[in-house]
């Protein structure tokens, strides 16, 4: 039998006792989990796992920041389940719903925008009516301009009625 001492090991009432409930679950009473603690540590030269202060890094934080935001805001779209979402996702672009959805490159959300739409008539050169739409885009999370389009959509001409041919009833 190999040379053993004894060492008396200070802690917590109720720590000792969740550990030899938790070791008695796989057969080995207290001081064999320690002394398979010990050999693991001089095993591994130091502590048998990683012992590190609880530190998200700069990305989580930020993630962790953008999902509390977006699950407080009230107009942000909530889906059932990923399906629905990625159904969305893959949606016609120039569809209703889909058309306002962008990417906010200060807040990073991604949801709908606000819209505001201005419509004006012009002239070409040429002499053809047109029409100009111009959509700007702001997140609602943050109010930051996100983007603009602007779109040009010729007139049609209205049809002149032959007034030469008499209308039948």
């Amino acid at each position: 039998m190999a040379d053993t001492t004894n060492f008396t090991v200070r802690m917590d009432a109720d720590i000792k006792k969740q550990c030899e409930a938790l070791y008695g679950e796989l057969g080995v009473n207290l001081t064999t989990a320690i002394n398979v603690f010990l050999r693991q540590s001089l095993r591994a030269g130091g502590f048998p796992f990683d012992v590190t202060v609880a530190n998200t890094n700069a990305v989580t934080k930020s993630a962790l920041e953008e999902s509390v935001r977006i699950e407080s805001n009230p107009s942000t779209v909530r889906y059932h389940d990923a399906e629905e979402a990625l159904i969305e996702l893959k949606h016609d672009p120039g569809a209703v719903n889909a058309a306002s959805r962008y990417y906010c490159p200060r807040c990073r959300a991604y949801q709908r925008m606000r819209v505001n739409a201005i419509k004006s008539n012009d002239i070409a050169i040429n002499g053809t009516d047109f029409t100009i739409f111009t959509e700007s885009y702001q997140c609602f999370v943050c109010n930051t301009f996100v983007k603009s389009e602007i779109k040009r959509m010729p007139v049609p001409k209205p049809v002149k009625a032959d007034t030469d041919k008499p209308t039948e009833l």
